[in-house]
């Protein structure tokens, strides 16, 4: 009940502080965030948990560079197919900025290490990502966000696919650097 109080108190807060964002602010922004990710595998029918992040880059109101990495933790089924798993993955976004609102879609492309439980080595494989999400800017360092992948990759063992929903949301953090840079001219 706590936490839902103070999520509402950074909410209401974060309304009365933050300005409409006007054209152009988002140029600049450096965005991260630390997140927990659950995840379906699509023909195992297995839920998995990982834990991840990401560095967004924003050359323009519009446009980002992104870079992800995530980590095997564990699954939530009795039936486990993965043992372990580290994926990078980095690609570009295309945002649709309305006032505070920061509708995005993107893709992504990157590497998977990967090893399952039926075989002891570790395999490396070409991953592809198609993501979809929204951020809310709440303050100049601050944001928060919800959004969903679907993350294709080939089961290095089998001719089937590996492939996985993963859904994920919170608070992310942005640093304006084209404000801080020119704060530090003046």
């Amino acid at each position: 009940m706590g936490w839902k109080i103070g999520l509402i108190a950074v909410l209401v807060a974060g309304s009365a502080m933050a300005q409409e964002v006007s054209e152009g602010e988002r140029a600049g922004l450096v965005q991260a965030t630390a997140s927990f990710y659950p995840t379906f595998m699509l023909n195992r029918g297995v839920t998995n948990n990982y834990i991840g992040g990401y560095l967004n880059i924003r050359f323009h109101d519009k446009y980002s560079f992104r870079g992800d990495i995530y980590r095997y933790l564990s699954n939530q089924t009795d039936a486990s197919y993965v043992n372990d798993h580290t994926f990078v993955q980095c690609g570009f976004l295309r945002h649709f900025p309305m006032k505070r609102f920061d509708p995005f879609i993107g893709g992504t492309i990157g590497l998977s290490a990967i090893q399952t439980n039926d075989h002891s080595q570790m395999r490396y494989q070409p991953t592809t990502d198609i993501m979809a999400g929204m951020q809310f800017m709440v303050f100049h360092y601050f944001y928060f966000y919800v959004e969903a992948h679907y993350i294709h990759m080939q089961d290095p063992w089998r001719t089937t696919q590996l492939d996985q929903l993963m859904a994920t949301g919170g608070l992310g953090f942005q640093l304006p650097v084209k404000r801080v840079i020119q704060k530090i001219k003046n």
